[in-house]
């Protein structure tokens, strides 16, 4: 009999042992996969936050490493909804980027140079890009001569300070040419400004002899709206 009651009470022991490891394994496990999610969910926002790609950038903190400019990062991206007429002929703003540009060397210092007819001596260095949607309802063919104005930061832009793709680009009639895209240097004091003043120059005929549509009024783009 007392054998038995002996056999019971180490059984008992043995068993209460075993399902107190259980417990602990599971509490351990339990508290492992916590622990992993949270390092999981911090990574998975610090990359979020800063992560190189390949191709356009189209989500700000977002990079790409130019061979023409160095490490090109997207700091605000805008779609503003406003168009802007003028006869029968309108403009609307697709997107407005604006990037910080960490150029590697000295050939990638200087690529725009020529472009802005500027030297760009800072490193880091900021610029924008706009990029237009142009439609045609003229009943001709047109060609455009560029923006007559660009107005940013409360500064405005002439000839030759910044790289107008839209001058000399021929709009059929009936049509809307899109990706047309204007890029100049800002400083970083403007880089969360947001409002944006264009004008587009006069617009002639597909010869170039006749004025379709004069010199545009120059309208100030809010860029969040």
């Amino acid at each position: 009999m007392k054998k038995a009651i002996t056999f019971g009470i180490g059984l008992f022991a043995v068993l209460s042992l075993a399902a107190c490891g259980n417990t602990s394994s599971k509490s351990a496990a339990s508290s492992s996969v916590k622990v992993k999610k949270t390092i999981k969910a911090g990574h998975g926002t610090e990359k979020k936050a800063s992560r190189e790609v390949s191709g356009p950038l189209t989500k700000v903190g977002t990079y790409s490493n130019d061979d023409d400019l160095g490490k090109v990062t997207l700091m605000h991206i805008y779609h503003p909804t406003t168009a802007i007429a003028d006869g029968k002929v309108s403009l609307k703003i697709s997107s407005f980027k604006v990037f910080k540009v960490e150029p590697k060397n000295s050939k990638q210092q200087s690529f725009w140079n020529d472009s802005w007819s500027t030297t760009v001596s800072d490193n880091p260095y900021y610029y924008v890009q706009s990029t237009f949607e142009i439609s045609n309802k003229t009943g001709q063919d047109i060609t455009l001569e560029g923006f007559k104005s660009l107005v940013f930061d409360g500064r405005a832009y002439a000839l030759g300070q910044t790289n107008d793709e839209t001058s000399g680009v021929s709009v059929p009639n009936g049509s809307t040419i899109k990706d047309q895209t204007v890029t100049f240097p800002i400083e970083k004091s403007a880089i969360d400004k947001t409002d944006f003043g264009i004008a587009l120059d006069e617009i002639n005929d597909s010869a170039q002899e006749n004025e379709v549509v004069p010199v545009m009024n120059s309208v100030t783009v809010n860029l969040s709206n």
